[in-house]
């Protein structure tokens, strides 16, 4: 989703409120219960461009980072009420966003570039279970935010002008 021009203000307003005010409330109101109660657990989604910077959709990078900020920040502050936060932030999920070949989607699933939702969804409620404030699940899911800070701002520009292109 590409955020240039006026006709996109909208979109990005809704994509904001929905990832970051909307979890925000929810996390605050319901942290502050479990807080009085001793006891709970928050699970928040992110993802993987929480770490990148994604031309095409800056937007939703950017709502997935500060998701993870806010996370981290106040998973802090309910930890010592007995309360954690949990924030999930995994790669590509087999949702038929992708437009791929059942081949190529399985063979994608085989190596862990791709993840199935069941898979994403036992782990991070395991994760969750076992009081992890912060979960990226796979190898690349580490290693690739850690290339890209590596590669110079032009070849980010290039990639992106090809990504928006499509």
């Amino acid at each position: 989703m590409e955020y240039l021009g006026a006709e996109s203000l909208g979109k990005a307003d809704k994509m904001m409120a929905l990832h970051m005010t909307t979890v925000a409330d929810l996390c605050i109101l319901f942290g502050a219960r479990m807080k009085e109660r001793g006891s709970g657990r928050i699970l928040n989604m992110g993802s993987m461009t929480a770490w990148i910077p994604a031309p095409g959709i800056a937007v939703y990078s950017a709502s997935k980072a500060f998701l993870v900020s806010f996370g981290k920040g106040l998973g802090h502050e309910l930890r010592p009420f007995g309360v954690t936060l949990t924030t999930v932030c995994p790669a590509a999920v087999d949702t038929g966003l992708y437009p791929l070949t059942p081949r190529l989607r399985r063979n994608l699933r085989r190596i862990g570039i791709i993840r199935t939702p069941e898979w994403l969804a036992h782990n991070g409620l395991r994760a969750m279970f076992r009081g992890r404030r912060l979960l990226r699940p796979g190898p690349l899911n580490r290693l690739v935010p850690f290339l890209v800070r590596l590669l110079p701002a032009s070849t980010i520009d290039r990639l992106g002008r090809k990504w928006i292109a499509r």
